[in-house]
């Protein structure tokens, strides 16, 4: 029962007028103005995933390139609308100005609603609404407002962390230009990456445990405001890379593995659990899927190439078996596979 999403069915012309000016207005003006964080890439006009996975890679293929050490920690927060606090999102709401009825009215709306369950069946006689012994969180699933709500506390989130952590800093061949950041985000997807600096790690040698302790302290910074703004991070779906290098003696470069570095691994705790849960650690050269792709440290694209191949073959043999017209097919294996 805890994998069920329940979507929340609002009265439609409320739903469009929340959307219209929290949901549409509000992150209209937000970007005008410059106030939201670059690094969430998710639920924002003119964003889109491949932003985020191509600074992922970026930053793969820099470390690849530089032979330098780089920590990659991925995210993902859990039921993360349903676990918006009201009370913060609708602050934030009136500092980018919108107007006070609407975010009291949105307010009143999740505080007073008496919610039926509704089934194939029929509706359900009994109800449950918001109380102080049972509160509910979040706008609810279904609600237009939600994603923009979510954009604003994890604009918050991403520039306290970047005041608090260091993140990864890279910069060109003659360093007259550097770029820094702690992570990129896509919806509740987040990769936290972490390094000394790329100057200096090209000056001095620095260990993957040097790593990992830095990228596990992060790691926790991110997981203590995610808590505090009421999110929780899902575990079982965090993950971490370090890319680690060593050299043979003819200067041929060797990616180490999990086994190579001993003591690099990691421990956050999560919400009100004081004991740490050791998060799992892949292999560079292991593939994951993130945001419709499969990138990993090492570059090797055989399992995104193996996907697309497979995938490609179904279209053609949907294309293939159908009852379409030649051209109508020659279209759909043209433009969709």
């Amino acid at each position: 029962l805890n994998k069920l999403r329940t979507i929340w069915l609002f009265e439609p012309d409320f739903n469009w007028l929340q959307g219209l000016v929290i949901g549409r207005r509000m992150i209209k003006a937000a970007e005008t103005n410059k106030t939201l964080h670059d690094s969430q890439w998710g639920c924002r006009p003119g964003r889109h995933a491949l932003g985020a996975v191509m600074l992922k890679v970026m930053s793969y293929e820099i470390s690849r390139l530089t032979r330098s050490p780089l920590g990659s920690f991925d995210m993902d927060a859990a039921s993360c609308f349903d676990r918006i606090i009201m009370a913060l999102a609708l602050l934030l709401c009136r500092r980018e100005g919108v107007p006070s009825g609407t975010c009291i009215m949105a307010a009143t709306v999740l505080m007073f609603a008496a919610f039926h369950i509704k089934t194939n069946h029929d509706v359900s006689y009994d109800w449950y609404s918001h109380s102080d012994d049972h509160p509910l969180h979040g706008p609810g699933q279904g609600s237009r407002i939600g994603p923009a709500l979510w954009v604003l506390v994890s604009c918050l989130m991403f520039a306290t962390m970047e005041s608090l952590c260091h993140g990864a800093e890279f910069c060109n061949p003659s360093q007259t230009e550097t770029h820094q950041r702690t992570g990129d985000g896509f919806v509740d997807d987040v990769d936290n990456v972490f390094n000394f600096g790329l100057a200096k790690m090209l000056e001095r040698d620095y260990s993957p445990q040097q790593i990992a302790e830095g990228m596990q302290e992060e790691a926790q910074v991110w997981e203590r405001l995610l808590y505090t703004t009421g999110g929780a991070l899902e575990l079982s779906k965090c993950f971490y890379y370090i890319i680690a290098w060593d050299f043979q003696k003819n200067g041929a470069p060797i990616l180490l593995t999990p086994q190579d570095m001993p003591d690099t691994q990691i421990s956050i705790t999560s919400g009100a659990d004081p004991d740490p849960i050791t998060i799992d650690q892949k292999d560079a050269n292991t593939s994951h899927v993130t945001l419709g792709v499969r990138p990993n440290p090492s570059a090797d694209t055989a399992t995104q190439a193996d996907f697309c191949f497979d995938r490609s073959g179904g279209f053609g043999e949907g294309v293939r078996h159908s009852n379409m017209g030649r051209n109508e097919a020659l279209m759909g294996y043209r433009h969709i596979s």
